[in-house]
């Protein structure tokens, strides 16, 4: 539902309200986020027509130190992984990483100038 206007606005929030009830269900009026532009929703920034990645989560990210072990660049990949859907080419711009994480390598991690490049064209 894309509301365009605040008569809009009312009518899917009228639906919505009305589906609920129609189902047994109940809002809990402290955790509804009525007439907002945007809301923070699981890590995103939701609004007007468009869904974005929080700033915190972005400065989180950016400020990320250098992973030393494989147990800290998979916590980085893990969360730059989230946002995933914000960075073109993702899976080819991790890949340089992500052999980093096989088996035969070892549990401290080698990080090499291309490594670093890889690593902050990412974040």
């Amino acid at each position: 539902m894309d509301s365009r206007t605040w008569e809009d606005h009312l009518y899917h929030l009228y639906t919505v309200m009305r589906a609920l009830r129609k189902a047994g269900l109940n809002a809990n009026p402290k955790k509804c986020k009525l007439a907002k532009s945007a809301v923070k929703y699981l890590r995103f920034c939701v609004g007007n027509g468009s869904v974005q990645p929080q700033q915190e989560k972005v400065r989180a990210v950016l400020e990320t130190p250098t992973p030393k072990t494989k147990r800290d660049l998979r916590a980085v990949l893990g969360l730059i992984g989230y946002y995933c859907r914000f960075i073109l080419n993702f899976s080819d711009k991790t890949s340089r990483l992500m052999d980093k994480l096989k088996s035969a390598e070892p549990q401290r991690v080698k990080w090499y100038e291309e490594d670093e490049i890889c690593y902050n064209t990412l974040k």
